[in-house]
This record gives structure tokens, sequence and C-alpha cells, in this order.
């Protein structure tokens, strides 16, 4: 793309000293085009080589790299077109754009593809939250802390018919996700019919490496539970 761009930036002098005024504009348009792309096309290669936590730090060069070419790239322009005339604006940004060509094809010899298997995720935009920030390679992708109602809705009908069933559901969805375990288990134990020391025991044998977390969950809905279910101990907790 730099090698085109470069050509068609050469090309751009040569048709308009020739008066072909619409391949001008086509050339300059191939030339402007790729330009405006390689910023972006940058970012995204050095992004897919590097880990999250190294991505704050590659960005700050890179903008940092852009700042430097903002300042230093109209001026030196300038400073060719007042020496060799207009026409050596295109020249210029065709030796600048070949430069570059030349170390992107010395780091592909010098430096392999990094294999699929090492690459990370894709850093996703939440369902729900529509926020430019969550398109940011930069940030995090945290999945929302929301529980689907229908999640919530179809454990206490459940509960209502078979309440050791709503409990096993409870401790089949904490160990996927805790946080949704937690969630059905805090609308669970306000229910008549689900015996909360049942439903903490069961959770606790379950996940006892959570189970501060699942008591934590559980006091915070019914506060006087708290001493009843202190006394429970979970039976796998080694």
């Amino acid at each position: 793309m730099l090698i085109i761009s470069a050509s068609a930036g050469i090309g751009v002098t040569i048709l308009a000293s020739l008066g072909i005024i619409w391949a001008v504009f086509l050339a300059t348009a191939i030339t402007c085009g790729i330009i405006a792309c390689t910023y972006p096309l940058s970012i995204s290669e050095a992004l897919d080589r590097l880990r999250q936590s190294e991505m704050v730090s590659a960005m700050s060069s890179m903008i940092l790299a852009f700042a430097v070419g903002g300042i230093l790239g109209p001026y030196s322009a300038s400073l060719m077109m007042d020496k060799f005339g207009g026409s050596a604006l295109f020249y210029f940004l065709a030796f600048i754009q070949l430069s570059l060509a030349c170390f992107v094809i010395y780091r592909m010899t010098v430096r392999s593809s990094l294999p699929i298997d090492e690459q990370e995720q894709f850093v996703m935009q939440g369902s729900v939250i529509t926020s430019a920030v969550e398109l940011d390679p930069r940030t995090e992708y945290h999945e929302p802390q929301h529980l689907p109602r229908a999640v919530v809705k179809t454990s206490l009908m459940v509960a209502e018919a078979d309440p050791e069933l709503a409990i096993d559901l409870c401790v089949a969805l904490a160990k996927i996700k805790l946080g949704r375990g937690l969630a059905v288990a805090k609308a669970l134990v306000i229910l008549p019919n689900i015996n909360a020391v049942n439903l903490y025991q069961t959770l606790s044998n379950a996940l006892p490496e959570h189970s501060v977390k699942l008591k934590a969950a559980l006091v915070s809905v019914k506060p006087e539970l708290a001493d009843e279910l202190a006394k429970v101990t979970p039976t796998n907790l080694s």
C-alpha cells in the first residue's frame, strides 16, 4: 500500500505537467487515502502483537510519535517546497512512505508473525453499555454486572414448585458464574419455602472457597441469618 501511495504521489506531478486533471484528482485521492489509513493500520498491527498490560505504554509511544510527525512533517515539507517548488511536496511524501515501507519490510524479516494460539482475545463492546470507551482497546472488557431478569424470574418460579431444584439451579449458576449464583441466592433466600441454612450449606459445599462471599451475600439480604450461618461449616472445606 505504501509503495502504491508513493507511486500515485509521484504520478500526480507527472500527470499535472501533462494537464490530465481527472487523473491528477484520482492519483491524489489514492495517495491521500492510503496516507490517512497508515496510522490506524499501524495501531491495529501493534495491538495484535501486544498483551493488554502493554497496550497503554505502546499507545502513549505511538501518540507521541504521531504528534512529533504532525509537528515536523509540515515544516519539513514546507522547506522542501520552498527550495524545490510546489511539486516537491509529493516527492517528499513519496520518500517518507518508501522509507516507511523499507522499515516495515525489514521488521517482517527479523520478526515472525505472532501465532494464533498466543494472540489475546478481542476486546469486545458490552452488550448494554454503548459508550465509545468500551471500544477502546486500551481498556479491559468487563462484563456488565446486571443479571438478566429472566434468570431470576425462572429461578423464583422453580422455587415455588420445587425448592430443592431451585437450590440446585442456583449452585449450577454459581459454578458457571459466581456473580449470577449470588444474585439468584439473594433472590431465593427471601422466599418463605426456601431453607436459608440449607441454601448456604449446599452452596458452600459446592464452592467452599467462596463460602465467605456466599455468607455475606445472604446476610446482606437477611441480616438475622448472620448468627445462624456462622455456625455452618462447609463439609468440603480443607
